[in-house]
């Protein structure tokens, strides 16, 4: 399930995955549009976000930075 939230929240979206979750995403953009801005790439809300360093703005204070959170949709 791929979530078209314009601001890129995890909290809107309902979205917090434990691990790494690809389908944890919330797109910024339509799905097939040219990215022409950097604030439009999709962002996440799994904790492999963390490392990875492409999670949403709000992950850790919707999602916190605990391995342990769970998935909730």
């Amino acid at each position: 399930m791929v979530n078209d939230i314009s601001c890129g929240s995890c909290r809107e979206s309902k979205l917090c995955c434990p691990g790494r979750d690809s389908s944890c995403v919330v797109q910024k953009a339509p799905i097939n549009a040219i990215i022409e801005d950097l604030s439009d790439k999709p962002c996440y809300c799994d904790h492999a976000c963390l490392k990875l360093g492409d999670c949403c703005p709000d992950f850790k204070e919707a999602c916190g930075g605990d391995e342990l959170a769970l998935c909730f949709r």
